[in-house]
């Protein structure tokens, strides 16, 4: 039997969403601050968003969702070495649109090898 998904680390997950969001939003209206914002919704990315993913989801959608996670990061990285915004509005509708989603993603563990017994 598959292993049930672990609820707190699939809250965990939509909470470090809503952080990332929370810092792209930041990061528009706090030019001063921009940096900050961009490296704190990457670090989410890259680390906490990523890291829950793992613990609750197959690993073929948790790599297919590390992939998408290392293109917002490099995204967010363009928009700040360009100092453009358009990719701040792509990136921010793609963790909405993940949001959205998340009920209906696969979190269901493959089961475990049962334990080998000496013969």
């Amino acid at each position: 039997m598959p292993d049930q998904p672990d609820i707190y680390s699939s809250q965990r997950f939509l909470d470090h969403i809503d952080d990332a969001l929370i810092a792209l939003s930041s990061a528009g209206v706090d030019p001063a601050n921009r940096p900050a914002f961009i490296l704190q919704a990457a670090h989410l990315l890259r680390g906490d968003i990523m890291s829950c993913a793992r613990a609750v989801m197959s690993p073929h959608v948790a790599d297919r969702l590390g992939a998408l996670s290392e293109y917002m990061c490099a995204r967010l990285h363009y928009a700040h070495v360009h100092n453009v915004d358009a990719p701040f509005a792509e990136v921010t509708r793609l963790l909405e649109d993940l949001r959205r989603a998340w009920p209906s993603l696969d979190r269901t563990r493959p089961a475990r090898p049962a334990a080998q017994t000496a013969a």
